[in-house]
């Protein structure tokens, strides 16, 4: 049976089940007598059980005794619509009994949509040890605005059981790398095989389903977060598991940063990168952290029909003013080509890299209007269909000098990609990343240097 401890406060134990979040809490009203609280999660709906633990014996209690109808102190209106809408909300409230003299239970009603109808959508009990009871001493509106995925992560802070409101928008990822544990465990498959486990696997969470905090140590193992820090080469900013009802291991998915969600099976730590329905069709966009182009796939057969007969260029190869500029060992292709994705370009010329595997490799160069020219590398499957690309090179002038994108491609296909401004004769570095082209032929960021 799968579990796992999440977390442990001086109450309350939280543990991750196979299909769900279990917790027991525990609240002494004195030496001899407790109440206790169980919660089964399972996506939205929490199956609550209450006991009497008296002299060392149990006994079941009924919890609508102790909280029961909370939902209806609520209201301040009792007209029919707000019943309904009372009622159509009874699945989505969240219990969070972490606290050891506090209960809150909050749901997902919306202030601006519902404050005709009801006083607030959480409401707070304090333990009332002299009587044995748990009183009511506030009810209020928690979280009544739409919150982006930064916010949640940067204004959400130590509530186990927080709960968001309902975001009209899902926040949607898709794959990015994989790698390794750092532990040395055994992996089940091979670094190739892992690559394309979830090559074309895209998430869309909708983060009201956030359920606790994470800890790194207990959930992966020792070290899991600085290993992701040094293979992705950004800071852990997120501490957050998110439960979905998806099968494993998307059951369980945590958020490292702002931009990333990472979830792991047998030995290997699967990364998505968060993107916006705009960077996929956009002429340019910057997912995967690099110029993109989205291209139709076979708009560059002809061109790899044609190009069969030159010779390939051998690899290392880096940016030198003869090879990206003057393009001395590129090919002109007397063809008549309609590439609307290249329609800010012209005068078009390539070069054969050596092949990847069943990957192809085309380097692609062409002049903007302002006679400045940008270079990319295209990949391509063995049926000449177009994979991934990213640009190598290209320059824009500024008032105290410009920006000039250079590149390296080694013998092993690592790719780095240097972005340096020149200013009034001094070069500063703005960035330089780094890639490898996986088995797919996917051009993906990559933590090793060349």
């Amino acid at each position: 049976m799968y579990n796992n401890i999440k977390y442990l406060k001086p109450n309350t134990l939280g543990i991750q089940v196979v299909d769900g979040f279990w917790t027991l809490s525990i609240y002494e009203f004195n030496e001899n007598h407790s109440f206790i609280v169980t919660n089964n999660i399972v996506g939205d709906r929490n199956n609550i059980q209450t006991f009497n633990f008296i002299n060392n014996k149990i006994t079941p209690l009924k919890m609508i005794n102790w909280f029961g109808g909370f939902e209806y102190k609520l209201l301040i209106n009792n007209t029919t619509d707000c019943i309904e809408l009372l009622e159509n909300n009874l699945v989505s409230y969240n219990y969070n009994f972490s606290d050891k003299d506090i209960v809150e239970i909050s749901g997902a009603l919306n202030k601006e949509e519902s404050e005709n109808c009801f006083k607030g959508n959480t409401i707070k009990y304090k333990l009332n040890k002299k009587d044995r009871t748990f009183d009511i001493v506030d009810v209020y509106w928690k979280n009544d605005k739409y919150l982006s995925f930064n916010k949640i992560i940067n204004e959400i802070k130590a509530d186990e059981s927080a709960v968001v409101q309902d975001n009209d928008e899902f926040e949607n990822f898709i794959f990015f790398r994989s790698f390794q544990f750092c532990d040395n465990s055994n992996a089940a498959f091979t670094s190739e095989e892992a690559e394309i486990v979830y090559l074309n696997k895209e998430i869309n969470l909708d983060f009201t389903k956030i359920k606790s905090l994470l800890d790194w140590n207990s959930f992966f193992y020792k070290g899991a977060k600085q290993c992701i820090e040094d293979e992705l080469g950004e800071k852990n900013n997120s501490s957050y598991l998110f439960s979905t009802n998806e099968d494993f291991p998307f059951d369980n998915i945590v958020v490292f940063n702002d931009r990333h969600i990472i979830t792991a099976q047998d030995g290997f730590f699967f990364v998505f990168k968060k993107y916006r329905e705009s960077d996929l069709v956009n002429e340019k966009s910057t997912i995967k952290g690099r110029e993109h182009l989205n291209l139709s796939k076979n708009s560059l057969t002809p061109i790899l029909q044609a190009i069969e007969e030159y010779e390939t260029i051998s690899l290392p190869i880096k940016f030198s003013y003869d090879f990206a500029i003057e393009l001395k060992d590129f090919s002109t292709i007397e063809e008549t080509l309609d590439i609307t994705e290249f329609d800010h370009l012209t005068d078009f010329q390539f070069a054969k890299l050596p092949s990847l595997g069943k990957t192809r490799l085309l380097l692609v160069s062409g002049f903007m209007e302002s006679g400045q020219s940008e270079l990319y590398l295209l990949t391509l499957n063995d049926t000449l269909n177009i994979i991934d690309n990213i640009m190598l090179y290209t320059h824009k002038e500024t008032e105290s000098g410009g920006i000039t994108t250079k590149f390296k491609i080694s013998k092993d296909f690592m790719i780095s990609v240097l972005k340096e401004e020149e200013i009034e004769g001094s070069i500063l570095i703005l960035e330089k990343k780094w890639f490898k082209i996986d088995i797919a032929g996917k051009i993906k960021a990559a933590a090793n240097k060349i």
